[in-house]
């Protein structure tokens, strides 16, 4: 659909199979979502300050390359996936100014990037940032084959989603260290014993024989009128 519009929209990301970004011109953009939208695919405009990952970014490589190259660049002490690689990194492909420059002008390809994570089937995913974003396109990706949950959720409180989050991954087995976890300044937690026996929701209570708010005495029985009244008296 963007084929015809040359190098002024660009493909910015591949969040899933089926979603997708694009980042261009202005104008051009409108007319390809009206167009999508004739066709009945659903469209989005978000809300961004500038076109990231299209030929709008060229007018500035060269002189972020240079900037960029100021820095000194280590290897990743951990294991990296790049989205714009949509591999692992390794000791042959540094992340350096040339990578960074590269990321600004090329497509984003979250979706496989996270397809093509060695051993994924293995793995709780774990969004760390201030809302549920790559945690819900996951979601999409996966539906319930993976754990998936995150720190921040901003339609709801920081300690109560933290919690929330806490909890599906120690219920999906990961050893949480409790003494590293914290609310309100409270901290150690005590562990409670619960039933390892599905709850049966059988009620159990004795049956009800007197109501002082039921005017119809239960049972046909005449109860007293002071029974179940609050009495007050200087003998107690």
């Amino acid at each position: 659909m963007i084929e015809s519009y040359g190098n002024e929209v660009s493909i910015a990301a591949q969040n899933t199979e089926e979603t997708c970004v694009i980042s261009g011109n202005l104008q051009t953009v409108e007319e390809i979502l009206e167009t999508a939208g004739k066709k009945g695919i659903r469209v989005k405009k978000l809300k961004v300050s500038h076109g990231f990952h299209s030929p709008l970014m060229e007018p500035i490589l060269n002189d972020f390359q240079v900037i960029a190259s100021e820095i000194t660049y280590q290897l990743p002490t951990i294991r990296f996936v790049s989205a714009l690689y949509t591999e692992e990194m390794n000791d042959k492909k540094l992340i350096d100014a040339s990578y960074w420059t590269s990321h600004i002008r090329n497509k984003v390809n979250f979706y496989k990037s996270i397809k093509n994570m060695k051993h994924g089937d293995e793995y709780f995913y774990l969004e760390i940032g201030s809302n549920r974003v790559l945690a819900a396109l996951c979601t999409l990706i996966y539906g319930d084959e993976r754990v998936i949950g995150a720190s921040l959720n901003r339609n709801k409180e920081d300690q109560s989603q933290l919690a929330i989050t806490i909890a599906l991954l120690y219920t999906a087995g990961v050893n949480i260290n409790w003494n590293k976890v914290q609310f309100s300044g409270s901290f150690p937690w005590k562990k409670v014993l619960l039933p390892t026996y599905p709850f049966d929701r059988i009620s159990y209570w004795n049956k009800l024989l007197y109501d002082r708010k039921i005017k119809d005495n239960i049972g046909g029985v005449k109860w007293h009128k002071l029974l179940g009244e609050k009495l007050e008296t200087p003998f107690l």
